[in-house]
């Protein structure tokens, strides 16, 4: 019986210790990884820094100047494996402004990786995650010959009148299944 409390009292602790995001703007929330993770989130007009800012600048194709595109929340274990979500505020004018911009963001990541020489595969579809359909691009990178590659993915949808992004990127498998499990794992609120 002393051993049943024990354990039930252990349960009780692991489960309760899992920690929450969640962002009102875009009705999303998530359950971060383990502790060996930081995960933060910027004041306004603020990135988490440098490296993060130009990472989503590159992969996203767009300028982090805090007047339009926001930064959200960045999860990181390291350089090399990485979440960084952002805002951008939708206002095209035209009913394929989305589409046009998802096209144009995968036609300039293809040009950067080739003007670079960089070999790349790429991969495109959606899914269903916590009931909202979300693109995603998924890009595996070879930047070095002898080593393993890279591996990111771009999510992206449009939640009440923000485009939401969010880029993982990764050097190991594990490190990226860890991070793909946050995103496919996020809840959102009916509210769009």
């Amino acid at each position: 019986m002393r051993y049943s409390l024990f354990y039930l009292l252990l349960l009780f602790l692991f489960t309760s210790c899992s920690k929450q995001y969640s962002s009102e703007k875009i009705g999303w929330k998530i359950t971060l990884p383990g502790r060996s993770w930081k995960a933060g989130s910027p004041k306004p007009n603020e990135s988490s820094d440098v490296k993060t800012k130009q990472q989503v600048e590159k992969f996203l194709n767009l300028k982090m100047d805090g007047s339009r595109v926001q930064e959200i929340l960045t999860i990181r274990k390291n350089d090399l494996s990485s979440l960084v979500s952002v805002i951008e505020t939708y206002d095209l004018p035209f009913d394929n402004g989305y589409e046009q911009l998802l096209t144009e963001q995968h036609r300039k990541l293809k040009e950067d990786f080739k003007s670079k020489k960089i070999p790349a595969e790429y991969q495109i579809g959606a899914s269903r995650i916590g009931g909202v359909m979300i693109d995603w691009y998924n890009i595996k990178t070879y930047d070095e010959p002898d080593k393993l590659p890279r591996l990111h993915t771009i999510f992206s949808c449009i939640r009440n009148n923000y485009i939401f992004s969010i880029v993982i990127s990764s050097d190991n498998e594990k490190d990226f299944a860890v991070l793909e499990n946050v995103v496919y794992s996020s809840k959102f609120t009916t509210k769009e």
